[in-house]
């Protein structure tokens, strides 16, 4: 399929340029989602089990993928490639609304509606600098993952509407009521309180733990208070939100 096509062999392309020009370092950025996932709050680190081949997430088994694939160039073929897993990263001019999106669905309505799950969240310019550390002082063949605050979707949801000045009430439904309302809302053309792009990921806790790049790299995240703000300000500023 197209995913398949762009994260694992596009990656594959990328490498074999690598290896082939003798490039002497090779910075792999791949995600959090590449790490795993729960239906319970658990953390995970760079040695997890992936446990989500069959769970129909496929972007998060395409990057996977990817990364089988970058094990293979850094073991087998001596390519200096290390990779960094960025969690969930938020930040102002998110004019194509990559992750502003998700702040604008919990910001309508009162209550905000939300499923369980979870989810790791760092600014932009954090992660942005954790690149650069990983490619000035990462070890061939290692992953480190670029994290930030874990938080609950409920959670993340009382923060950005208190830090909106809206009433921070939020109801958390049954993971698999609240997928039949957002079904059932989108197909009568109404907006669903979760995405439906991001549901089957919302419902699921992605924690993770960045103690190796701290400790390797020198990274550090600043609180989702902060992050949450720059984004929520700028969204005010440009009067996207009231």
């Amino acid at each position: 399929n197209r995913l398949e096509e762009i994260a694992v062999e596009g990656t594959r392309n990328v490498l074999e340029a690598a290896l082939q020009n003798k490039i002497p370092r090779t910075l792999h950025v791949s995600s959090s989602v590449a790490i795993n996932a729960s239906t319970e709050p658990v953390i995970f680190d760079e040695h997890s089990k992936y446990e989500l081949q069959d769970s129909g997430l496929h972007y998060s088994i395409a990057k996977f993928r990817a990364e089988q694939v970058v094990r293979e160039y850094a073991d087998v073929r001596g390519l200096n490639v290390t990779t960094v897993n960025p969690c969930e990263i938020y930040g102002p001019n998110d004019e194509d609304l990559v992750t502003a999106s998700n702040l604008l669905a919990v910001l309508k309505g009162s209550p905000s509606l939300v499923c369980h799950g979870g989810t790791s969240v760092a600014p932009v310019d954090d992660i942005a600098r954790g690149i650069v550390l990983a490619l000035e002082k990462g070890k061939k063949g290692e992953r480190y993952i670029l994290g930030g605050e874990n938080l609950s979707v409920a959670e993340l949801s009382r923060l950005v509407r208190q830090i909106a000045g809206k009433n921070p009430r939020t109801w958390i439904l049954p993971n698999g009521i609240l997928k039949f309302l957002c079904n059932g809302m989108s197909l009568l053309g109404l907006p669903p309180p979760v995405p439906l792009d991001i549901l089957d990921y919302a419902v699921l806790y992605w924690f993770v733990d960045s103690s190796k790049a701290k400790h390797e790299l020198g990274y550090t995240a600043r609180p989702a208070q902060e992050t949450f703000t720059d984004v929520v300000r700028w969204r005010k500023d440009t009067r996207r939100i009231s």
